[in-house]
This record gives structure tokens, C-alpha cells and sequence, in this order.
């Protein structure tokens, strides 16, 4: 529907001419910026990326694949030393963090890290998070800890745990555990039907 949308729009509003398209126009998409294919993500010109960066980076639908289109136009336009970024940049990236290689994320220093928002390190891939380097996680804030799933939790070394669980003020489970959990609370309600359902079969025949 998101590419469905933005082509209509596009269609519209410049037709299907990307090149027609304005920073402000682009900025109004709000998740349609999410509609893009890769291919016109690196279409997208300069000036209209670069303004409407902010919008992007806050746009919580995109896919993988988009996410990492998006991320290769920062590292063209602003460089590929992530450590040269300025904070505005690093905070306007938001989800779109998500989206750098292993390398570029790992390049983060703590002043840059302390500008990504706990909502967005929760939808981080988990093997994003297992990429960080132990002194990434030491910098990691507790709302920023607390932010990390399960699943991103158990894609982690015990030793990066040890580090994360230190950070943070809540109890982490491992996918496995949860799992076992679901799968016991299942059977305890199983079990309950069936006592009840034994009972009323054995009032209805006193």
C-alpha cells in the first residue's frame, strides 16, 4: 500500500519524475517515505535527502532493504567515517541506524550513541546489537538497555549480556525461556479445561 501511495503521489505531484519533487513535498510523505523502491532511494536528490532527513529517520515502516538504501545515501552524502558525523545527523538518522553495515555501526562513539533513541535500539536487528563492541554496550544508557529485547538479548554472547543486564534495571529472558514458558502456561490451561469440562460431566450424572 506505502508504494502503491507514493507512486500515485508521485505520479501527481511531479510525474514520476523524481527529480521534480521538492524537500518540502517529500518532508509532507510522512511514512510513505517508506514507498520508495531502493532504486529511487538512491535516485532521491541530494537536497531533498539531506532536508528531509529528520522525516525518514522517524518513519517506522520501512523495510530492511530500504532502511540499508537509505543509510548508503548518508554514507555518500555525509561520508563513510561515521565518526565524523555530526550529532544533528546521527539524531536525525533514527531508524534509519538500523540500517548501516556492521563496520559503519560499529564506528558510533559514545556521544553519537547517547543520541539514539531507546525506541529505535528496540527495532535494531539483532545481529546489529551482537555487532556492538563491548565498550558500545558500556555507553549504552539504562533507558537505552532497558530498550533491548528478548530476542535481541538472546542473539547476544554471555559476556555482552553480563555487560547489558549490568546497564540495565530490568530482567531480561532468553527467546527459549519464553517459549517454555507459553508452552507450560498452554498446558496448565489445558489441563484445567479438561478437570472442568470432568466435573460438569460428573454433576449431570448424579
Amino acid at each position: 500500500q506505502l508504494k502503491a501511495g507514493f507512486s500515485r503521489w508521485l505520479d501527481l505531484k511531479a510525474a514520476n519524475d523524481l527529480q521534480k519533487v521538492t524537500p518540502g513535498e517529500f518532508s509532507s510523505l510522512s511514512e510513505f517515505v517508506c514507498g520508495l523502491t531502493e532504486a529511487q532511494i538512491q535516485q532521491l536528490p541530494s537536497d531533498v535527502f539531506k532536508r528531509s532527513l529528520e522525516v525518514i529517520g522517524k518513519a517506522k515502516t520501512c523495510t530492511v532493504a530500504q532502511r540499508s538504501a537509505y543509510a548508503s545515501r548518508a554514507l555518500a552524502l555525509y561520508g563513510d567515517i561515521v565518526i565524523n558525523w555530526s550529532e544533528a545527523v546521527v539524531s536525525d538518522m533514527g531508524h534509519l541506524i538500523g540500517g548501516l553495515s556492521t563496520p559503519s555501526f560499529q564506528q558510533l562513539t559514545a556521544n553519537q550513541l547517547a543520541l539514539v533513541r531507546p525506541t529505535v535500539i528496540a527495532q535494531l536487528p539483532p545481529t546489529l546489537i551482537k555487532a556492538m563492541t563491548d565498550n558500545q554496550l558500556k555507553q549504552l544508557s539504562t533507558n537505552q538497555a532497558n530498550s533491548i529485547s528478548n530476542p535481541q538479548y538472546s542473539a547476544l554472547s554471555s559476556h555482552q549480556q553480563q555487560i547489558v543486564s549490568a546497564k540495565a534495571s530490568v530482567a531480561f529472558q532468553h527467546s527459549s525461556t519464553t517459549s517454555t514458558t507459553d508452552s507450560a502456561g498452554a498446558k496448565t490451561s489445558w489441563h484445567f479445561g479438561t478437570l472442568l469440562a470432568a466435573l460438569l460431566m460428573f454433576s449431570l450424572l448424579l
